[in-house]
């Protein structure tokens, strides 16, 4: 709809940070438990603000988080991510390993100390959609492993 409201948009354009977070994002309203994302922003002289958070449903707690990103350079040097790594530190009941997704890069990296997995935008929203059908929209959370649920595997 984007296209065709102002024209097509290449890989490098400013405007594909937020269609690929609009493209992810879309790939929940498959869930049953959308109700259960968020985004989280706070203080705003810290600028902090993390992309997508899932709440339990018993605690309404986080319990997993995700920055969106449509660039490598996150990757390649992870201390950007700073409000991340904040919010994993004020929430310590969230799961161990945070995620955020890059253009082409994969891998697990630490910022300020906390794990971050990163998967490339489009495996990661081609692989939400098929494993929210695969089980028919649901996430547990109440899983006490500290990782990902298999939602999110391949």
């Amino acid at each position: 709809m984007r296209a065709a409201l102002f024209g097509p948009v290449d890989e490098a354009d400013n405007a594909m940070g937020g269609l690929v977070e609009t493209a992810i994002f879309c790939q929940w309203f498959h869930c049953s438990e959308m109700a259960q994302l968020r985004y989280a922003r706070w203080d705003k002289s810290e600028d902090g603000e993390v992309d997508i958070v899932y709440l339990d449903k018993q605690s309404l707690r986080p319990f997993w988080c995700l920055e969106v990103k449509w660039s490598d350079r996150y990757f390649d040097n992870p201390r950007l991510l700073k409000s991340l790594a904040t919010f994993m530190r004020k929430n310590p009941q969230l799961i161990d390993v945070a995620g955020a997704t890059t253009k082409t890069k994969r891998g697990m990296r630490r910022v300020m100390g906390e794990a971050v997995e990163f998967t490339p935008s489009a495996e990661y929203c081609y692989t939400v959609g098929k494993n929210i059908l695969g089980h028919k929209g649901t996430v547990r959370s109440d899983n006490d492993s500290g990782e990902l649920p298999d939602l999110f595997q391949p």
